[in-house]
């Protein structure tokens, strides 16, 4: 907010691909340039890496897999529109890739546990031992 307040920028502008241009991204390049920039990125990717790895329910095989995604659509994303700031605006891309592992992750996540962890019934559950004694 304060980038917004010093720099002046309170408009979304549209970028040299055609994507938007958000108001954060312009202002904070245009308060630090892109230093700045890509720190203000890595405080945001950090903040977001360790929420995911401290969160308690997540399998880790679960937690490799939504990293990976978020890495390769974020290496997409700023290799290709960071240069023009339009990179925050392929949210959609983020978006299409998630919802395509959360609608499959049944088959995907847990395809690669070892047997004696899955159900030969239910290969989406795994096996605990007040389940097994049952």
């Amino acid at each position: 907010i304060l980038c917004v307040v010093w720099s002046g920028r309170y408009c979304v502008e549209t970028g040299a691909h055609h994507h938007q241009v958000w108001i954060c991204a312009s202002a904070v390049y245009a308060t630090g340039g892109f230093p700045l920039y890509f720190a203000s990125l890595g405080a945001y990717v950090y903040s977001g890496y360790y929420a995911l790895l401290s969160h308690p329910t997540l399998p880790p095989r679960e937690v490799q897999w939504i990293i990976t995604i978020a890495v390769v659509n974020g290496i997409g994303a700023y290799g290709l529109y960071c240069w023009t700031l339009e990179a925050c605006s392929i949210w959609c891309w983020a978006a299409f890739s998630f919802g395509i592992y959360f609608c499959t992750k049944d088959a995907v996540v847990w395809s690669y546990l070892p047997p004696a962890l899955t159900s030969s019934s239910s290969p989406s559950r795994i096996i605990t031992s007040s389940s097994s004694s049952s």
